[in-house]
């Protein structure tokens, strides 16, 4: 309701365990009855308070004619690679969430709204699972929207390699160094779920580690090790700031750049060279968890390094698995929610 839709329902299935029991480990909690079909007690006693408060505050009266905040971040949705998109939906839900749970605003940006330079005010532009662009794409974000104060993060894919018809960009090597600092004449995706390996081999483990000088949330002995479906090798800094490095698919290319930040004189560039939103810890009941992996590299990037300052900010312990959200209401106030994920 808080993102502007105009109804809600409670979705339950029951019946699961009779298909598999094999779900992840937040799905096995999910619904308001048992697989008994008996109520869960505090759950189901929490969401009928929510429906009488709800009501209480007549939540009608205060979202009619509200309006959501304006984005401050926009993905880029490339046209040119939609063949390959739904692995791009599915990278690209987790940066959103990871987004979110910072406090972002986030928001979606087609091709003719990008080049018209039609940002509504967001501050920062994300490429991701952007391997096919138009090649005046990175023109625009070199000589347009970096000198217009608008960040940029490219993730999982270097973008604009290859055109809607998988054919090189011919600028794209120039452009990459320009706009990231970063060398990519040996640039090789290493893993490519879905085109390396066999068809049911999804995620291969990565392990990324701190370069060695500390950046917000990574610190100097930084580790982290999991399952990711991106994976760039070949590639070498020319300018800026390598804060995190890893080892490469088998721990086969140490020191690989992983997460590279270029600070131009209006506007900053980070690019990623793995997947980091698309992850699954290696042993879940021993590794960090992926939420937390997804909050370090945001908050890297989007607070430390771009400086965007979200307009609620929560602190506390846990308080990175929480979206705060807000929507400004007809009589001018805001009203704020408040989502435990």
């Amino acid at each position: 309701l808080s993102s502007g839709a105009i109804g809600m329902h409670f979705f339950h299935w029951s019946d699961r365990n009779n298909f598999t029991e094999d779900y992840f480990i937040r799905e096995r909690g999910f619904g308001i009855v048992g697989q008994d079909r008996k109520s869960k007690g505090e759950v189901y006693e929490k969401i009928e308070a929510l429906l009488r408060r709800l009501d209480e505050v007549e939540i009608g009266n205060l979202l009619g004619g509200s309006r959501g905040p304006d984005s401050d971040v926009l993905i880029y949705l490339t046209t040119e690679g939609d063949i390959g998109f739904p692995r791009g939906n599915q990278e690209n839900s987790m940066v959103w969430g990871a987004l979110r749970r910072h406090g972002y605003q986030v928001g979606l940006i087609g091709p003719d709204e990008l080049l018209a330079g039609e940002l509504e005010g967001a501050k920062a532009l994300v490429l991701s699972r952007c391997d096919q662009l138009k090649p005046e794409v990175l023109d625009y974000v070199l000589n347009d929207l970096l000198p217009s104060g608008v960040h940029v993060h490219a993730n999982a894919d270097l973008p604009g390699e290859l055109n809607a018809y998988r054919q090189p960009n011919a600028n794209w090597a120039s452009r990459m160094d320009s706009i990231f600092g970063l060398d990519v004449s040996g640039a090789v995706a290493e893993w490519n779920a879905g085109v390396s390996g066999g068809f049911n081999e999804t995620y291969r483990q990565l392990q990324i580690e701190g370069s060695g000088t500390p950046f917000g949330p990574f610190v100097s002995d930084y580790s982290r090790r999991f399952l990711t479906w991106k994976v760039w090798e070949g590639v070498l800094p020319t300018e800026g700031a390598t804060v995190l490095t890893h080892r490469g698919l088998d721990d086969g290319a140490p020191g690989t750049p992983a997460l590279h930040l270029r600070n131009h004189a209006s506007a900053k560039a980070a690019i990623s060279t793995f997947a980091f939103g698309d992850t699954f810890s290696t042993a879940p009941e021993i590794s960090p968890d992926p939420w937390d992996l997804r909050s370090d590299v945001v908050e890297g990037i989007y607070r430390d390094y771009f400086g965007i300052i979200p307009k609620i900010q929560l602190s506390g312990p846990k308080s990175r698995y929480v979206v705060a959200d807000h929507r400004i209401c007809r009589n001018g106030s805001v009203l704020i929610s408040v989502l435990n994920e």
